[in-house]
């Protein structure tokens, strides 16, 4: 196949294989594409297919403002917004409110294959693993909490509910959800692999070392954290058998 540089290349953190200037494609994040923007405009730029739209954070948020002005100044510029769980209408008539009466937003929907996926709340995970936090701490006036669940989960669970603030993110529940998900796999057979997604770099490698530090899942798991932090060469062990 093609070699990077020619028609392709991409951008990211600590990497970056830029294409050529013509008739090309890159493929970044959205920082990147920021700061391309900020030094150089729209210059060069014929396409901008943004993908993932719906995730929400100040780098997508501060750019769909921006590419909404553009199109209203830049009749030639094209527009994809991708997402899988989109609300497609929001995203269209937010677009088209940057055009007025000069044209409208067409949608297209692409029929795919769905997964089906079982949803499980914290207190499903408290009740499963039969859980309590380790000190009780009170939470809200008079140690009144907004964390409640139905009459279907047992005391203990409420119990465990109301020792949590409403904010407290319990990274100590982690680990045995993390046990009970590689119990569950050996009995089926699976070979597979645990994904374990957290907001921030900070979360990310506490929680990384509380599992290390555990005998039983160090000893059966590879830790291995992606993030635009960590070097390229260590997350590519991600995609090793």
């Amino acid at each position: 196949g093609e070699e990077l540089g020619g028609s392709i290349g991409y951008a990211v953190r600590f990497d970056t294989v830029w294409p050529r200037q013509l008739n090309s494609i890159c493929y970044m994040t959205t920082g990147f594409l920021l700061k391309r923007l900020h030094n150089r405009g729209l210059q060069g730029i014929s396409h901008v297919i943004v993908d993932e739209v719906h995730e929400r954070d100040l780098n997508n948020d501060f750019f769909l403002g921006l590419i909404k002005t553009a199109i209203a100044a830049h009749d030639g510029l094209k527009v994809i917004l991708m997402s899988a769980t989109i609300d497609a209408v929001k995203f269209q008539l937010y677009m088209e409110s940057a055009l007025g009466r000069q044209g409208s937003v067409p949608l297209m929907n692409i029929e795919g294959r769905v997964h089906p996926v079982e949803t499980l709340y914290l207190e499903d995970a408290i009740e499963m693993l039969s859980w309590a936090p380790a000190q009780r701490k009170e939470s809200g006036k008079d140690g009144e909490t907004f964390l409640v669940c139905d009459n279907s989960y047992s005391q203990s669970t409420h119990q465990a509910l109301k020792a949590l603030g409403e904010h407290q993110i319990p990274l100590e529940i982690v680990g045995p959800i993390v046990k009970h998900a590689l119990h569950q796999m050996s009995a089926n057979g699976d070979p597979g692999s645990v994904l374990v997604f957290m907001p921030t770099w900070g979360m990310i490698h506490l929680v990384t070392k509380m599992m290390q530090a555990d005998s039983e899942l160090d000893a059966a798991c590879i830790f291995i954290t992606l993030h635009s932090r960590v070097p390229k060469d260590e997350q590519m062990a991600a995609f090793l058998p």
